[in-house]
């Protein structure tokens, strides 16, 4: 039904467990695959750096690096598919809503922000005199390349981000505030980082400034791309602002100023605080635009967008609210319970005002929303508690919903609900 939490799939509380089988809670598993996660991804990039550590010339570094940036994501795999199988994998893709204009526009604003860092920084540090303006004579044929290198960096970052911004922000997001998950995850990545620059700070090829400098930047750039996950719902922005940062801010800083490397330690550390600053404004700037920026609400004649009317139904739900229900839910409306039957308005309507369905508790924990022209869908994550048939039972939800504009109304005309368990939910 509308808002149904269990079906067959979820375990009444109090009903006996599958022989042979100990239940285990989801918060429990989802630490055990995020401890697991992380043990590969550090363990694997410590092996692929150790040789170089121990004096072999680095240059092999050159060459794995772009593959070793899949690690994150072959970790991910390790970590899901024992516990989940690959149903638990493909959960993860499905979650993945790279073709809606809210994730475009938030590739846009990401985008736009990694711009206006770059431009930042060398405005402001031209402008206190710590940089000079020199730029490079190869400037028109070197921004040629700019694009292929960030399209090729894609295709590497995807890998990092699946694992970072994908599994890790899901992982570590919860009911946390998003400048602590940015910064959990931040120091997470710039800590996995620290043995390749390591490794080239030992032989020479980075300073030691350099190697203390590019881990902070990494914290400080994890804002932003953290910013473009939590307003997409999807780590595809994190991905394109990964590359971004290792092509356009790599020729940003190098082809219109004094490169950092050659300026004395005063003037190196003023520059780099004036982008670690820009990082944090840029951060906070997406957040701000989030509702001017991101898909313009259309609105019913109650003058409700589609998220407060989908707040609007899940208080309906809560509360019992037969008549707010029928207000919401379309003539038409098709919904596909977790065991596979389909109901309709009517028997909807009926289940909540019977009491066979009664909600006790819904805490959604991630939503994403897609609309154009009087149109939408929605797909959220609940956990619920609900008295189902005379029986109590708990689980974790995937809603998807379609909503239309009828009769000026945003109205529910099909969905779906799906038992998963805490630890599938990541959104890539």
């Amino acid at each position: 039904m509308e808002g149904h939490s269990t079906g067959r799939g979820a375990r009444p509380r109090g009903s006996p467990n599958l022989p042979g089988r100990a239940r285990v809670s989801p918060r429990v598993t989802r630490s055990r695959q995020a401890r697991t996660f992380l043990t590969i991804t550090f363990s694997a990039v410590l092996l692929l750096c150790l040789p170089a550590l121990l004096g072999v010339d680095a240059d092999y570094l050159g060459v794995a690096t772009p593959l070793a940036q899949w690690i994150p994501a072959l970790a991910v795999i390790l970590a899901v598919r024992p516990v989940r199988g690959s149903r638990a994998l493909r959960s993860l893709w499905r979650a993945s809503p790279f073709g809606g204009a809210r994730t475009w526009i938030v590739i846009g604003l990401t985008t736009a922000a990694i711009l206006v860092v770059a431009a930042a920084q060398i405005v402001v540090g031209v402008a206190v005199g710590v940089v000079s303006w020199s730029p490079d004579p190869a400037l028109g044929e070197t921004a040629l390349l700019v694009l292929p290198v960030a399209l090729l960096a894609f295709l590497s970052a995807t890998g990092e981000e699946f694992g970072w911004r994908g599994f890790l922000w899901t992982r570590v997001r919860g009911n946390r505030g998003f400048w602590w998950t940015a910064l959990a995850v931040g120091a997470v990545w710039a800590a996995w980082h620290l043995p390749l620059l390591v490794a080239y700070g030992a032989q020479g090829d980075l300073s030691w400034r350099t190697v203390l400098g590019t881990t902070v930047d990494l914290l400080v750039a994890s804002l932003v791309l953290g910013a473009g996950r939590e307003l997409s719902g999807s780590a595809w922005p994190a991905a394109w602002g990964h590359a971004l940062v290792n092509s356009v801010l790599v020729f940003a800083s190098t082809a219109f100023v004094t490169p950092a490397t050659q300026l004395p330690d005063p003037a190196f550390w003023v520059y780099k605080a004036l982008g670690w600053a820009a990082w944090v404004g840029a951060a906070a700037g997406m957040l701000a635009l989030r509702r001017r920026l991101l898909i313009a609400p259309a609105r019913d004649v109650t003058g409700r967008s589609l998220d407060e009317t989908e707040d609007a139904l899940l208080e309906a739900l809560r509360t019992s609210d037969v008549d707010a229900l029928r207000a919401l839910l379309a003539e038409d409306l098709r919904f596909r319970l977790p065991d596979g039957s389909v109901v309709d308005r009517a028997a909807d309507l009926h289940a909540h005002a019977s009491g066979a369905l009664r909600f006790l508790q819904i805490d959604e924990t991630h939503r994403t929303t897609d609309q154009q022209k009087g149109k939408g869908s929605t797909v959220s994550r609940s956990r619920v508690h609900v008295v189902d048939r005379g029986r109590f039972a708990e689980a974790t939800m995937t809603y998807r919903r379609s909503w239309a504009i009828v009769g000026g109304r945003w109205q529910v005309v099909a969905g779906s609900a799906e038992v998963v368990n805490d630890e599938e939910a990541v959104a890539l």
